[in-house]
C-alpha cells in the first residue's frame, strides 16, 4: 500500500513526534479537545528529542488549544505543506496499526 510504503520512508527521513489520546480521554473531554491533547503531545515528543522548531503548522481551522508556541493553522493543509501532508500519514497509518491491534485482542 502505498500509504505504508510512505509512512516508512516518512520515518526514515524525517523528524517524527507521535501523540496519541485514548478512548477514556476522549470520552472524558471530547473528540476535538482529544485531537488538540494529542498534538500537544506530539510536540513534546519532539521536543523530548532535542528537535527545535520555530512554527507548529495545524490541519485544519482551529490553532491547538492550550499550547503556547507559535503556530498557524492551514485550511486543507495536507494539500499545501509537505510536511502536514506526512504528519497525517503518519497519523493515519498509526491508528491503523492500532486498530489492527485491537481487532486482534477483541
Amino acid at each position: 500500500k502505498k500509504r505504508e510504503y510512505l509512512f516508512d520512508f516518512i520515518l526514515a527521513n524525517c523528524e517524527v513526534g507521535v501523540g496519541i489520546a485514548n478512548e477514556k480521554e476522549i470520552d472524558d473531554i471530547n473528540i476535538l479537545n482529544a485531537t488538540f491533547l494529542a498534538m500537544r503531545r506530539a510536540v513534546e515528543d519532539l521536543k523530548a528529542e532535542g528537535i527545535e522548531f520555530d512554527l507548529t503548522l495545524v490541519d485544519g481551522n482551529h490553532k491547538i488549544r492550550e499550547y503556547n508556541d507559535p503556530q498557524e493553522f492551514v485550511i486543507r493543509g495536507d494539500r499545501k505543506s509537505l510536511s502536514i501532508a506526512a504528519a497525517s500519514i503518519i497519523a493515519k497509518v498509526t491508528r491503523d496499526r492500532i486498530m489492527i491491534k485491537y481487532d486482534e485482542i477483541y
